[in-house]
């Protein structure tokens, strides 16, 4: 198997895979027991994955179905994966607009990047708004 720039996938992705299928096939589901499926777009091309997320009960996302992009990058393990949800979601950790997880340790928030806020209002609608000013 390789990537699409042409490089072998790193050994270990190959074999997190493998174990993936295990796991899954013994547990005879797609989803495994904390609601998470996992699996790569083409078995010839490691570096993109797509993830499917259920939503947690007693949350404001049960019943939801969330989908999200992951792009491992060349130097995996030792760079993180990138994230991106697909399905829109609002999470004070999800950009509202693009659906990238903008944690400050996983330093994709720019400088000049808005910081929402969000709130149900009195009548259970969400309220989106944005943060006047960033403390540092």
């Amino acid at each position: 198997m390789s990537s699409s720039s042409g490089l072998a996938v790193p050994a270990r992705l190959a074999k997190e895979l493998r174990d993936l299928v295990q796991h899954r096939n013994a547990r005879g589901s797609e989803f495994d027991s904390d609601g998470i499926s996992l699996s790569p777009v083409s078995p010839s091309d490691l570096s993109l994955w797509r993830a499917e997320l259920l939503g947690a009960p007693q949350t404001p996302y049960a019943n939801g179905r969330f989908a999200i992009r992951i792009n491992v990058p060349r130097q995996y393990p030792h760079s993180p994966p990138k994230l991106t949800f697909i399905t829109k979601i609002c999470h004070p950790n999800v950009h509202f607009k693009t659906g990238e997880i903008c944690l400050d340790i996983l330093k994709c928030v720019a400088p000049d990047t808005p910081i929402l806020t969000s709130h149900l209002d009195q009548k259970g609608k969400w309220i989106i708004s944005e943060v006047e000013a960033r403390l540092l």
